[in-house]
């Protein structure tokens, strides 16, 4: 804590999950029950680092973490990876983040980097409904077609409804362009391509208690 306000300040090393997007590595934080392509294919799943923290009263709060990069315990170069994050909750149910990250990821070089942003909003338009949305923008130089610079971009909605005070419906959509092929081609089973763009939709029934019998 730094006042009595709502300021405070935290510090924390170690290997530590991405700030980005609006699922987690564990399936019960998530709406759904699997993650969308967002999460798999455009974000780190941790990162090892160090990360400073601060809150500057109940509506804003600001992260910058430095770390070896995405999913590298040991860094694969020797420059570093940076991620901020803003959050901003205007009203208590809504929220506002934006992260932006820059680094290399590439082995052995320290000179081609990945950048990006990512935009997540959350509200509730309602009691027992719960809407985000994600956009994702990001790029990375010598991996496009000729060693020139690939971009991707994606967008992502979800929808939760509590349908019973022990169940919830979610809904979910989202949309991924890898127009150069630099976050898909040759990854998880797709063969080798150019570019592609990827869409589904979703369904869960998520049950939080099961009556004795």
């Amino acid at each position: 804590p730094l006042d009595a306000a709502g300021r405070s300040m935290q510090l924390k090393a170690g290997k530590m999950a991405t700030l980005m997007g609006v699922e987690a590595g564990e399936d019960v934080l998530n709406p759904n029950l699997d993650v969308a392509s967002q999460d798999i294919f455009l974000e780190p799943f941790t990162e090892t680092g160090a990360e400073l923290g601060v809150t500057l009263g109940a509506a804003l709060d600001v992260r910058l973490r430095v770390s070896n990069g995405w999913d590298q315990v040991t860094d694969v170069n020797t420059a570093k990876t940076v991620t901020t994050r803003l959050g901003v909750t205007p009203a208590p149910d809504v929220l506002i983040a934006l992260v932006a990250y820059t680094g290399p990821e590439q082995p052995g070089t320290n000179g081609p980097r990945r950048s990006g942003l990512d935009l997540v909003l959350s509200a509730k338009p309602g009691p027992t409904t719960t809407g985000w949305m994600q956009l994702d923008y990001g790029q990375e130089d010598s991996v496009g077609a000729g060693g020139g610079t690939a971009r991707w971009y994606a967008a992502g909605i979800w929808l939760t409804q509590e349908v019973s005070p022990w169940a919830t419906l979610a809904l979910r959509g989202d949309y991924v362009n890898d127009r150069d092929g630099a976050r898909t081609s040759g990854v998880l089973g797709f063969p080798s391509h150019a570019g592609q763009r990827l869409g589904s939709g979703t369904v869960t029934l998520n049950v939080r208690y099961w009556p004795p019998v």
